[in-house]
């Protein structure tokens, strides 16, 4: 059975088991804070921030919990079109057509970097190169790269024939995918060499989009969705799926990658299955076209941004209707579901991380937890070192434990970094390794040493950007 086959046949029973158990989406409440159009929303990897973009150029941060907005900045001129984030998630990028540039720093809360030209109008994208030190670019046809703070001599690296429409650059940044026409390029960030040319069919590409995992997809202007598995810095060359899904327009994926939400089909917005190629769920209630939508962490709750100007919560799970389009009615109606009840590890829930029953975590900021052992405790308190034992690579790593990080943003050197665990009784207790980058040689990874009370034990824990490696700790008296 060839690959193609096999990635397809996984996708499909994938997508019926969430089919079996997905509930669809109830409109929770509506808010109306703004007074100009929204162009998109997008959710920030590692925090719950929504993100609105409008096109008078601002930009709204929102609370991805209860949509309230938490500051706004006047960034460009003319309407947003591209956001995306540094590889640790702590610098945003935006960029509009007129040929701006500007980075704003979540921790000043300001906009610190910016870069206006005219000579880069036809700009669709913005993205960060390898180690954040470069920002690749493009002005129409052109394909620059400029240090990320944005004070250094811009290079033009390729002047094409076609305009390059859109833009995305993978997780790992292993590699940088434009597309030009009906072709898609491939260039390595690390030699700015183009790698690849990939012919997609018969109509010019409009839209690119990073899947959760190593998928792209593309979107061509006679309604095609195609969807490339990357490997190993290079596309395949045969889409393992294909669709037809209409004009093409923004695209947001929920976490997990089951499902796709799209706009451009008048006052509503559709959630697909692309791996069954069906829609799922049209939400219907806004008053004018739907340009921003983005689940926010967790995939129960799912937020849409209309011209009407209004953004609306839609929830998996609501125990309180409120009436949406008239703020002046106050009255809220009771509304039943036979959902169970979401399992916590103590309230208020914690927006990174997904907890099953009996304190398991499945999902840390939407990568899969995987266990590596389970290690038995007679004491309430243990004390944990983390280092690295090979080459200091630049790892930079966070440490997810019962609810809370209890360490952020560590650069893991040798020696020895302690962190001292409080564990629940007759539970489990989880310590989470997230790899904030890869280094230079991922993937990210850590040696934790502790001891269980009767030796020392050494073990090394191993995540990239998909998924997080895990010691279960379990304290009886």
């Amino acid at each position: 059975m060839s690959t193609k086959v096999k990635v397809c046949l996984a996708l499909a029973c994938l997508a019926l088991h969430y089919a079996a158990s997905a509930q669809l989406f109830k409109l929770a409440k509506t808010v109306r804070d703004f007074t100009a159009n929204p162009c998109m929303l997008v959710i920030k990897p590692d925090e719950p921030v929504l993100i609105q973009g409008n096109t008078d150029g601002s930009i709204i941060f929102r609370s991805a919990v209860t949509g309230a907005i938490e500051n706004k900045v006047s960034a460009h001129s003319k309407t947003i079109n591209n956001i995306d984030f540094n590889t640790t998630n702590n610098l945003l990028i935006s960029t509009s057509v007129n040929g701006e540039i500007r980075v704003y720093d979540f921790a000043e809360k300001k906009i610190i970097n910016q870069l206006t030209r005219s000579e880069y109008s036809g700009m669709k994208f913005a993205a960060f190169s390898i180690a954040d030190g470069f920002i690749y670019f493009n002005g129409y046809n052109r394909l620059y790269k400029t240090r990320s703070d944005l004070t250094q001599d811009v290079i033009k690296i390729y002047d094409f024939t076609d305009s390059i429409t859109a833009g995305v650059i993978t997780p790992d940044r292993s590699a940088l995918i434009i597309a030009l026409g009906k072709y898609l390029y491939v260039i390595n960030p690390r030699t700015d060499e183009i790698v690849q040319q990939l012919f997609t069919g018969n109509s010019p590409v409009e839209k690119l989009r990073m899947l959760p995992g190593s998928g792209v997809l593309s979107w061509s202007t006679d309604g095609t969705i195609q969807i490339w598995k990357l490997t190993l810095g290079q596309l395949e060359t045969t889409a393992i799926q294909w669709f037809k899904a209409g004009t093409p327009s923004n695209i947001s994926f929920s976490h997990d990658g089951h499902y796709m939400v799209t706009g451009n089909v008048g006052n509503w917005v559709r959630i697909w299955n692309p791996a069954l190629k069906k829609i799922e769920q049209e939400l219907i209630g806004h008053q004018s076209a739907v340009n921003g939508y983005a689940f926010a962490p967790g995939d129960t709750t799912l937020f849409t941004a209309s011209n009407d100007l209004s953004l609306k919560i839609w929830k998996t799970r609501v125990d309180t209707l409120i009436v949406p389009d008239h703020p002046e009615k106050k009255q809220a109606k009771s509304v039943t579901t036979n959902s169970p009840p979401q399992a916590v590890l103590r309230e208020p829930v914690n927006p990174d991380v997904k907890m099953l029953p009996k304190n398991v975590p499945q999902h840390v900021r939407n990568r899969t937890v995987m266990k590596t052992e389970t290690i038995k405790l007679g004491k309430p308190t243990i004390d944990v070192y983390i280092y690295d034992n090979h080459i200091i690579d630049g790892d930079t790593l966070s440490i997810f434990f019962n609810g809370d990080w209890v360490l952020k943003n560590y650069g893991v050197v040798k020696e020895k970094k302690k962190i001292t665990l409080n564990l629940l009784e007759n539970t489990n207790n989880y310590m989470v390794l997230f790899a904030e980058n890869l280094g230079s040689k991922p993937p990210n990874s850590a040696v934790v040493y502790f001891v269980d009370g009767k030796e020392k034990r050494y073990i090394t824990l191993n995540s990239d950007m998909t998924q997080c490696s895990a010691i279960n700790f379990v304290y009886k008296k």
